[in-house]
C-alpha cells in the first residue's frame, strides 16, 4: 500500500514539475485521463501495466515512482527535469 501512496505522490509530483496535464499524460501513456484523476484522488488502484505505463510517459521507471517521495524529489531535482 504504501508504495502506491508514493507511486501517487511521485506521480503528482512530477506531472507538476514537467507541466504535464493529465489529458497529455493521458495522451502519451495511453490511459484516459479520468483514470488518471482518480488514481491521483485515491478513487482507482491502477494495475501495475498501467502505472509502468504512467512512469514511462514521464522518463521515469516504476522503480523510482514508488520510492519515498522525498527521496524521489531530491533525485529529480537533482538530476534535472526531464522533458
Amino acid at each position: 500500500m504504501q508504495a502506491l501512496n508514493n507511486f501517487r505522490a511521485n506521480l503528482h509530483l512530477a506531472m507538476r514539475l514537467q507541466g504535464v496535464s493529465q489529458r497529455t499524460l493521458g495522451n502519451q501513456a495511453g490511459v484516459n485521463y479520468v483514470h488518471i484523476n482518480r488514481i491521483l484522488n485515491r478513487r482507482a488502484s491502477p494495475s501495475l501495466a498501467i502505472c509502468e505505463s504512467l512512469a514511462n510517459a514521464l522518463g521515469h521507471t516504476l522503480e523510482e515512482m514508488i520510492r519515498d517521495p522525498v527521496e524521489f524529489q531530491k533525485n529529480y531535482l537533482s538530476a534535472g527535469a526531464r522533458a
